[in-house]
């Protein structure tokens, strides 16, 4: 994974130190998470006094653990099963064995979800995400998935199909 940067890219945007949103130069706030773009030092000193410290990749979860995935403006909340793998796209169908998640009322289309985006399956207690040769792309924390490639995913990482926005909770069972 490439490191955040808070420096202009192509003499024209700032990452957010924080969630890696591209920002016009002048902004004081990011519009994404609302980080402060004032001064990077400044900030983590202020983070490191109130002992806000970047958060650590939780990445196992519990046998019964629930994986939620809330749509990011909006706030809608998607609860997956985990019994088996989870296709996530637009008016995906079920193959034998796996679960389908349709995400047309998220305005799937408009985003650029593929039919079979990506896919969700448990091994072991990790879960893992791997691209099905989205026509857009899956990114994972900003970065662009391999198709066919599984990568673990942790409690509160950023989603993106297409443009269709998640994060991921790991939720203990009910």
């Amino acid at each position: 994974m490439t490191p955040i940067t808070t420096m202009p890219i192509g003499g024209r945007f700032f990452s957010c130190p924080r969630c890696n949103y591209p920002c016009p130069p002048g902004d004081d706030v990011c519009p994404e998470c609302g980080t402060s773009l004032r001064h990077p030092s400044a900030e983590i000193s202020a983070h490191a006094r109130s002992g806000l410290l970047e958060r650590e990749r939780l990445t196992t979860f519990a046998s019964q653990a629930q994986v939620i995935c809330q749509g990011v403006p909006g706030g809608q909340m998607l609860t997956l099963p985990m019994d088996r793998p989870v296709v996530l796209g637009r008016g995906a169908l079920s193959i034998a064995g796996e679960f389908a998640c349709d995400l047309t009322e998220f305005n799937a289309l408009e985003h650029g979800v593929s039919r079979r985006h990506c896919q969700f399956k448990r091994q072991g207690h990790q879960l893992w995400v791997t691209d099905l040769e989205s026509a857009n792309g899956t990114f994972l924390n900003g970065q662009l998935l391999y198709p066919r490639q599984g990568y673990v995913v942790a409690h509160q990482d950023r989603l993106m199909l297409g443009e269709l926005q998640f994060v991921v909770f790991f939720l203990p069972a009910p």
